[in-house]
């Protein structure tokens, strides 16, 4: 019988039981907060990416907005580096979502990698034809209403490109090629642009002696970088990096430099990024030292560096970053164990006026004490703890919401509290939110909650390879969940799990998987089979995933007996055989409910106090709420913002939990994703004590939708919470249109395809290339004026070109026209494969009547410097009033 790794986790709040079992040993680890010590107002510079946008809305507004990102790099206008990821294209969406400045990597003008470097006729160090190119860039951009924003970065890792073999590298200033074109270019931008903001040197490893003859040339000739950039992308970063950054600043303090900002402009390894606990780490080191700092472009461009799953679902590393964005204060002193290893990190953030305390952590498996002392007089009495748990969910797997593991009254006595978490596991993060409170107790239903996951390489395998990734030693693989993974190479190839749930009822079932074949350059989907003990075979099918080592998720929803049960994976049924091969990292279960259900059933609770709140709002500590407190003052003027994520485009009631100060009715506007809005006219509540619930139904679209919600006129109100459970009650106000339906017109070159995913057999394809090859849907007709959600049910499986390391995924381009007016040009992210169907929302106003929409695409030629001329094949479009009486 083979020997199972088990990770099995019991959770209970309220009358809360708490279980582990681990294969590995626990011992405790501290963290230590003194909340006296205050470093400085936290900036969350750690939130960047390189290549993090690839197009308009992609990813999309909300999954970024709900971030508070500083900085990106990205390649200069008509670059031809990479598809996609021009600057000035994705320049309106990034600082929409709050973007402080924009990197441009002058050198990603080129089309090869390492950039190809042509003839110095001069003999400046820089090939002639690249001070043309920059001549047109800055020109470009120095038009534009973004030119304050735009950092340019001449050169991109010289001490690895075109000035590799350069004298100073050995210690030599007088003769070196890269110091002269340094100078030359750096001259050269600003006498284009005298304001232009530049940065460098760029390097892609910190080099100490080279720093010291960088800053002192540039001194003496009047060409210091505005911003200094270096690269830290590998693991020496742990134990190095806060020694390279106090060298730098000995390096100004030596040649009297005022203080630059530094910005690490490309930091992680393969298999940090995505990974929770990975990215605590490297979150905490660069807050601490106050610097910017963008997540490294490994994979794919538009996925905010493998933060973001189908444009809008967050996975578990985006969470990191969300917790991050929520933390607003003063940072505290903070020590873990060993600071200068991968190991144990933590990010501690101090907000008095909220009396809010927040610390994000993770990085090791073992049981922690988190220890808090010196808390302000406001913190001693009662306090209300939560911690939440993002699990890593894979490059490509989402993680809809995280799981809350703690949440109690505890007491504060002599400004002193220890807050233990047992068995944290080293690929997860946690934040825990600390906050006063006059509650005795919490108002809770008792749950169950369960977690278990069981490793492939510890099933029994047959005919089945095991292979080692992403382990500490090799962090230049991908990541697997314990370093390994098994590839089912042949048609015989099985795995069998033997696996012990805790608990009669349904679960989310995932399979953490990835499939890397490829048809004609288009990912396709791999069936496999799956059997639960002494049943059938059934079929599942896993879509194409970014590449081969890049794990994605497939999830289920199975109703299991307690006690044990035999899973078989395999690529055949005894009649069937899978075609193609396909590897498997584990397999994990999480119990939903008792009841038999094929989605998660479960509400949301999203308490006010942990949302966005505007300046001027305030808390007002309740015994009655939900949570902590409750918001106070949300007018006309003031606002509260919930993130709210949703797994499927489906209607989900709201329910609204609100008090009045008065005896007057109040107008309640609802806000959407940042266009449809609904105003609400709500009665008053006995006191501000009191909550009153109002239920509003809505169209949410999978992922991330932002609520807003504010009073109009005079009309001010608390909120306690706002809860969402999906309903399909509603279903009936979609509709939905074939796209091969016959009464829907195709122009042109445009064909309709077989296709056995596509919701009808079929869909549209070979849209684009010119206006004059178009796809008319006619939409249903319409009853009643007002937004509605038109859902695109699109797949678009197109890549360009070959790197040594990216995929070139292409984000499509269309236009769409309703009733012969312009409603937009969309961009429609990769889906890995053409028969891979996708979903995007575009929210528009429809009139009662009949209606059309027309898809198209006016571009002509297919380069990396242009928007790709194609349409995404559309199965099908789904028309969805956003509010319902």
């Amino acid at each position: 019988m083979a020997i199972f790794k088990k990770i099995f986790i019991l959770l209970m709040i309220g009358g809360i039981f708490i279980m582990g079992i681990s294969s590995a040993k626990s011992t405790v680890k501290f963290i230590e907060i003194d909340a006296s010590k205050r470093l400085g107002k936290i900036i969350h510079g750690a939130i960047g990416g390189h290549y993090a946008l690839s197009e308009p809305d992609v990813p999309s507004i909300l999954v970024l907005s709900s971030l508070k990102i500083y900085t990106v790099n990205q390649k200069p206008p008509y670059g031809m580096q990479h598809p996609g990821a021009d600057a000035l294209r994705v320049a309106e969406t990034f600082f929409k979502a709050g973007g402080k400045f924009l990197q441009v990597y002058l050198q990603d003008i080129y089309a090869n990698w390492p950039y190809e470097k042509g003839s110095d006729i001069d003999n400046d160090g820089i090939p002639d034809d690249f001070l043309q190119k920059v001549e047109s860039i800055v020109k470009n951009i120095k038009n534009t209403v973004y030119a304050s924003k735009i950092v340019y970065v001449p050169f991109n890792e010289p001490d690895a490109i075109w000035y590799n073999n350069d004298s100073i590298w050995r210690g030599d200033i007088n003769n070196s090629t890269f110091l002269k074109a340094w100078k030359k270019i750096y001259d050269f931008i600003k006498g284009i642009d005298k304001g232009a903001v530049i940065a460098g040197p760029n390097l892609a490893i910190y080099k100490a002696d080279f720093m010291k003859n960088f800053m002192t040339f540039c001194k003496e000739n009047n060409c210091i970088p505005d911003i200094i950039t270096w690269h830290e992308l590998n693991n020496r970063f742990y134990g190095f990096y806060e020694k390279n950054y106090q060298n730098y600043r000995e390096i100004e303090k030596s040649l009297n430099i005022e203080p630059r900002h530094i910005s690490i402009n490309e930091y992680g390894t393969f298999s940090d990024l995505s990974v929770p606990g990975k990215l605590v780490q490297w979150i905490s080191r660069f807050e601490r030292t106050g610097v910017s700092a963008c997540l490294a472009y490994w994979h794919t461009a538009g996925n905010f560096d493998d933060l973001v799953v189908d444009n809008n679902s967050p996975n578990g590393g985006w969470w990191v970053y969300k917790w991050y964005s929520d933390m607003d204060g003063e940072l505290l002193e903070t020590k873990v164990p060993y600071p200068n290893l991968e190991d144990l990190s933590a990010l501690s953030v101090l907000n008095e006026k909220n009396k809010m305390l927040w610390v994000l952590f993770g990085g090791d498996d073992t049981d922690i004490e988190v220890n808090i002392s010196n808390l302000p007089d406001d913190f001693i009495g009662k306090v209300f703890v939560k911690v939440y748990k993002a699990d890593w969910s894979g490059y490509d797997g989402a993680l809809f919401k995280p799981s809350v593991i703690l949440e109690e009254i505890r007491n504060v006595e002599n400004a002193f509290l220890k807050i233990s978490i047992p068995r944290i596991n080293k690929t997860s993060a946690y934040f825990l939110i600390m906050q006063k409170t006059e509650k005795d107790k919490i108002y809770r239903e008792n749950f169950k909650s369960a977690q278990l996951s069981y490793e492939a390489e510890l099933a029994k395998i047959s005919n089945a390879k095991v292979f080692d990734d992403g382990t500490e030693t090799n962090p230049n693989n991908n990541m697997y969940s314990n370093g390994k993974g098994v590839l089912l190479e042949n048609t015989n190839s099985s795995l069998i799990f033997e696996v012990d749930l805790p608990y009669d009822g349904t679960y989310m079932f995932d399979i953490f998987y990835s499939n890397g074949n490829r048809q004609n350059n288009s990912g396709l989907i791999v069936d496999g089979y799956m059997k639960i003990d002494d049943g059938k075979y059934t079929k599942i099918s896993l879509n194409p995933t970014t590449n081969w080592r890049f794990v994605g998720k497939h999830t289920g929803f199975i109703y299991f007996k307690r006690g044990k049960h035999k899973i078989i994976i395999s690529r055949n049924d005894g009649k069937n055989v899978s075609l193609h091969p396909f590897d498997l990292d584990k397999i994990s279960f999480t119990y939903v409910t008792s009841e038999k259900v094929h989605e998660d059933v479960n509400p949301q609770i999203y308490e006010a106090e942990e949302a966005r709140l505007d300046d001027g709002l305030s808390l007002y500590y309740s015994k009655a709420c939900s949570g902590a407190s409750l918001v106070s003052g949300i007018g006309s003027d003031k606002k509260i913002k919930f993130v709210v994520s949703v797994d499927e485009d489906a209607y989900y009631l709201i329910s609204i939990a609100y008090s009045t100060y008065g005896k007057d009715y109040i107008k309640m506007k609802l806000t959407l994703n940042y266009g449809p809005y609904k105003i609400l006219n709500l009665p008053y509540t006995e006191s501000i004590d009191k909550d009153f619930i109002t239920n509003q139904v809505m169209f949410l679209q999978r992922g991330i939708n932002i609520l807003e919600i504010s009073g109009v006129d005079k009309s001010k109100f608390c909120l306690d919470y706002i809860e969402i459970r999906k309903t399909h009650n509603y279903d009936h106000f979609i509709r939905k249109i074939e796209a091969e339906d016959k009464q829907n017109i195709i122009s042109g070159r445009v064909k309709i395809f077989n296709s056995s995913y596509a919701s009808s057999g079929g869909h549209v394809g070979e849209i684009g290339m010119g206006d004059e090859n178009y796809l008319k849907i006619f939409l249903p007709n319409i009853v009643e004026d007002g937004y509605y959600a038109i859902v695109v049910h699109y797949s678009n499986g197109e890549i360009l070109g070959t790197h040594q390391y990216n995929v070139n995924v292409i984000d499509r381009c269309a236009l769409f026209e309703l009733d012969d007016r312009e409603l937009g040009e969309f961009y429609f992210r990769n889906t890995n494969g053409f028969e891979t169907f996708k979903t995007k929302v575009i929210y528009t106003k429809l009139e009662v009547g009949n209606n059309f929409i027309k898809i198209y695409n006016p571009h002509k030629i297919s380069s990396p410097a242009l928007p790709s001329p194609w349409a995404p094949n559309i199965d099908k479009i789904s028309v969805c009033p956003v509010f319902i009486e």
